[in-house]
């Protein structure tokens, strides 16, 4: 069975609730899931059951480093999806790019605030699924990609995650 990973954060600032925390919280623990290109492919591919294994992540340090400590020590998803708040976004986004950058506008919930610092000075990190793909699909709500997660935890984690991931996937041989 696949194993996915979704992850969203406990509120934070001057907000008394966070959405992709609620949404996580909502998710079932196994889906069946169809292909969803069925229609172009000239061969039939079976639909799989999924294992979804949800965390709701601080916001601080801990929180962003979570993901890819336990990458680190040889955890494994065939997906990971991190879900955040977009406090300005009017519809979802898919993140596509993690800048090596962190300037918090306000402290996290711990009380660190980095201002304008690199995470790692290695440079921005790319996704590597073919988001490209995804939007060509019909979804049944609007969405958008982008390559600004922002400067704060979110892009933080996704950065992390990413690092990890690539780091493991060069050391087992893999490619990300």
């Amino acid at each position: 069975m696949a194993r996915i990973l979704v992850t969203g954060f406990e509120p934070f600032g001057s907000h008394q609730r966070n959405i992709s925390s609620e949404l996580v919280e909502q998710l079932p623990p196994t889906l069946r899931l169809n292909d969803p290109w069925a229609e172009l492919r000239q061969h039939t591919v079976e639909s799989i059951d999924v294992s979804i294994e949800t965390r709701v992540l601080s916001v601080d340090e801990a929180g962003s480093t979570e993901i890819s400590s336990a990458l680190n020590q040889g955890h494994y998803w065939d997906a990971i999806l991190h879900i955040g708040l977009c406090e300005s976004c009017l519809i979802p986004r898919i993140e596509t790019l993690a800048q090596d950058r962190i300037n918090m506008r306000i402290p996290d919930n711990k009380g660190r605030q980095i201002m304008d610092k690199p995470i790692t000075g290695q440079g921005d990190l790319s996704v590597t699924v073919p988001v490209q793909s995804w939007m060509a699909q019909g979804w049944p709500i609007e969405c958008e990609l982008s390559i600004d997660a922002g400067t704060y935890l979110c892009n933080e984690t996704l950065y992390r995650t990413l690092s990890a991931l690539s780091a493991t996937s060069n050391s087992n041989g893999n490619t990300t």
